[in-house]
């Protein structure tokens, strides 16, 4: 064993020395000069010779594994110093390679190529050398880093991203095509719902509305022929037509913005009133500013006001008002008649329609007084916005 451990150390000093004296390694040869003098340091005094009957240094360690590790030694100290070649045949390890990748001098040339022949120009490596480089029909990425005394680049197939890519932008065309159709078939829904929304309000002002105009029909049926009883004629026919003009409005306004102001409803309780005094009947109007009722509150109120007016003959006087009152907003309505004429008759004996406006907005307290009959409606808190 030692004959042999012994000629093959030989053998690698002596290759050591050739391969350190053709590459001018010549500083680098005392680290396995080093190991190889402390193998043949433990080596002489292991011989045994006698000094008082006992070996020196023999029984340390077994001489089999001592020499083992300065082979191992021996071995490592030729591969770090680079006397002999550790990583070497690039060519064949880069044939048999299945990646797209080589190897480029500093000048972006390639000088070894594996077997998929990933040639990349100067301009295309130079370029990836800074960022990721497209190649071809865009499949390939081309990138690159560098390596002592050049670059190594490679590819990497990037088909099965593209065309996840292009199936995400095909989903995302289709699902922004769906969004457009989702929000114009909305648009319709939406479209026809105020459509039938619009027609069932006007079908439902139209119903409110069709007594009245079925007395005006009439009205204008029997139209007197002689002047001045023509006049008196319209003359009436404006207060009537005065209610058809402005009651529709308040409902479209209830309906739009659920609520009114009191200046709106005294607007048409004033038009009212001019139309009023056309034919000698007095009226005031008495409402406090800044007040905000539900949209339906005011037009049943307005169409209180109005079937007072229709259910009593030869008015010559009416107020009507509209204030708070300790937070409560209260109604009040006088009206009187001309002289010699009945006075208006109690509530309970009205026409429906009368009670049930009486009954949507309050509570209502009648009074007779001095030949005027007085209506106080206190209305409701739950139908009142302050």
């Amino acid at each position: 064993v030692a004959a042999w451990i012994s000629l093959s150390v030989l053998t690698m000093l002596v290759i050591t020395i050739r391969t350190g004296i053709s590459r001018r390694l010549y500083r680098s040869l005392w680290a396995p000069g080093l190991v190889i003098a402390f193998g043949l340091f433990y080596y002489l005094t292991y011989t045994p010779y006698d000094i008082s009957d006992k070996y020196f240094l023999q029984q340390m360690y077994e001489f089999s594994d001592l020499m083992g590790l300065f082979w191992i030694l021996f071995w490592e100290s030729l591969v770090v110093t680079r006397l002999i070649p550790s990583s070497g045949g690039y060519a064949e390890a880069f044939a048999a390679s299945s990646l797209h990748a080589g190897l480029a001098d500093e000048h972006f040339i390639p000088r070894q190529v594996s077997a998929q022949g990933l040639r990349p120009t100067v301009e295309e490596l130079r370029a990836a050398t800074e960022s990721e480089t497209p190649l071809g029909n865009g499949n390939m990425l081309l990138k690159a880093k560098p390596v002592r005394g050049g670059w190594f680049y490679w590819a990497e197939d990037i088909s099965a991203l593209r065309e996840l890519s292009e199936a995400l932008e095909d989903t995302a065309d289709y699902l922004t095509e769906e969004r457009a159709l989702l929000q114009q078939t909305t648009e319709i829904e939406e479209e026809h719902r105020r459509t039938v929304h619009r027609t069932e309000l006007y079908d439902s002002i139209t119903q409110r509305i069709l007594p009245r105009l079925k007395k005006l029909d009439e009205m204008l049926s029997y139209v007197p022929e002689e002047e001045t009883a023509f006049r008196e004629f319209i003359k009436r026919a404006a207060v009537l037509y005065a209610f058809l003009k402005r009651y529709p409005t308040l409902l479209l306004l209830a309906d739009a913005e659920q609520s009114a102001n009191s200046s709106d409803l005294k607007f048409c309780l004033e038009e009212s009133a001019n139309a009023l005094s056309q034919i000698n009947v007095h009226c005031d109007v008495r409402l406090e500013e800044g007040i905000t009722l539900p949209g339906e509150t005011a037009a049943d109120v307005y169409e209180l006001f109005e079937t007072a007016i229709e259910e009593t003959t030869d008015l010559s006087n009416i107020v009507f008002s509209l204030r708070l009152e300790e937070d409560i907003l209260t109604l009040e309505l006088r009206m009187e008649t001309r002289d010699g004429c009945p006075p208006p008759p109690p509530c309970h004996i009205l026409p429906y329609s009368w009670q049930e406006l009486i009954r949507r907005l309050g509570q209502a307290e009648q009074s007779f007084r001095d030949g005027a009959m007085c209506l106080r409606v206190a209305l409701r808190r739950e139908v009142t916005l302050l």
